[in-house]
């Protein structure tokens, strides 16, 4: 199976398990964290079928699709992160205004700037299109993505401990 067919393989199971998950935890929505679980669900299965799209569609739709997956690629952590805060048993801590609005701000400034044209053009840069294991573009980092994926790591580390 050659670069391609283990792409599909991989993407396409995790969006299965990810389905499944999000199907057993509809029915279990009277649990503990389980809306808050469900969102994080959502949010992983949404980033594998774009990942799955830019892989096996045109090269005009991947170009596209690459905003909304990195809109994804921040929400995973964060959405990780409020599960994690709520099945802490901290969701009043979330409730406090100014909490509130600066993790609102936080979230949408990360989403800006990652994913909204023309202002993530100053984040990635350099579009190339690589041909090999699929046709795909790929784009150049820049400090201020390093940035993004900082923050956005540290969601995902506070959430996990």
């Amino acid at each position: 199976m050659g670069g391609f067919g283990w792409h599909l393989l991989a993407f396409g199971l995790a969006a299965v398990l990810t389905a499944g998950c999000a199907l057993w935890t509809v029915q279990r929505q009277d649990r503990h964290a389980a809306e808050p679980f469900l969102v994080f669900l959502l949010v992983v299965l949404l980033w594998n079928l774009v990942i799955l799209a830019r892989i096996v569609g045109p090269l005009p739709v991947a170009r596209h699709l690459h905003a909304l997956e990195q809109a994804m690629q921040v929400l995973t952590p964060i959405a990780w992160w409020y599960f994690a805060v709520v099945y802490t048993g901290n969701r009043a801590w979330l409730r406090r205004r100014s909490v509130g609005v600066l993790l609102g701000a936080v979230v949408a400034g990360l989403l800006v700037v990652e994913s909204v044209p023309p202002v993530n053009a100053v984040t990635f840069t350099d579009p190339v299109v690589v041909t090999d294991p699929f046709v795909y573009v790929a784009w150049g980092d820049t400090v201020v993505a390093d940035v993004v994926e900082l923050v956005a790591l540290g969601f995902a580390a506070v959430g996990s401990g």
